[in-house]
C-alpha cells in the first residue's frame, strides 16, 4: 500500500518547476545548490504508471484485479474524511478559554490544512492532493470491503 500526498493536478503542468528558499518561492536558478527545487505531481500519470506493471491482470471490463487506486482527492477532503474536525475539536476542548493564543494557533493550523488558498492565506486544502494505492481484496470479499479510509465521506 502507498499513500501519496503532494501538490499537483490530474494533468502535466507546463511550468511547475519552482525554487524554494527560506519558505519563499524564488527563481529556480537563483543560487544553484542552495535553492530547493520542486515541481507539481501529475497524478494521472502516476495512476497510469502504478497500474502499468499489472496491465495484463485487468478483467474484461478493464478493471484491475490486483491494484486499487483511490483518489486523488484534495487534502481538505482527505483530512475531513479522516475526521480531522473531531480531533481538532477534542484538542480545542483541552485548551483553557483564556489561552486565546493557543486556541487561535490550533484553529488557524487546522484551517491552513483544509482550506483553499483563496479562503485563507497559505491554505493547502485544495492545492495538495491525496491518492492511495492498495492491493485489491480477494474476489470473495469484494462486496464486503468498502473504499479506502480518507477517500469516502465519514458516516
Amino acid at each position: 500500500a502507498a499513500l501519496i500526498i503532494d501538490y499537483g493536478n490530474n494533468f502535466a503542468s507546463k511550468q511547475s518547476l519552482r525554487g524554494i528558499k527560506g519558505h519563499e518561492f524564488v527563481h529556480p536558478l537563483q543560487e544553484p545548490g542552495k535553492v530547493d527545487l520542486s515541481a507539481d505531481v501529475n497524478f494521472e500519470w502516476l495512476k497510469k504508471m502504478a497500474l502499468y506493471p499489472f496491465k495484463r491482470e485487468s478483467n474484461k471490463n478493464g478493471k484491475n484485479e490486483l491494484v486499487r487506486i483511490h483518489g486523488p482527492v484534495t487534502q481538505g477532503e482527505f483530512l475531513t474524511n479522516m475526521g480531522i474536525q473531531y480531533r481538532v475539536s477534542a484538542l480545542l476542548e483541552q485548551i483553557s478559554e483564556e489561552d486565546t493564543e493557543s486556541l487561535n494557533r490550533l484553529y488557524q493550523g487546522y484551517q491552513r490544512l483544509v482550506e483553499a488558498e483563496d479562503v485563507i492565506q497559505g491554505g493547502m486544502g485544495k492545492s495538495y492532493k491525496a491518492m492511495a494505492l492498495t492491493s485489491a481484496p480477494p474476489k470473495s470479499r469484494l462486496k464486503t470491503i468498502s473504499d479506502c479510509a480518507g477517500f469516502t465521506k465519514l458516516r
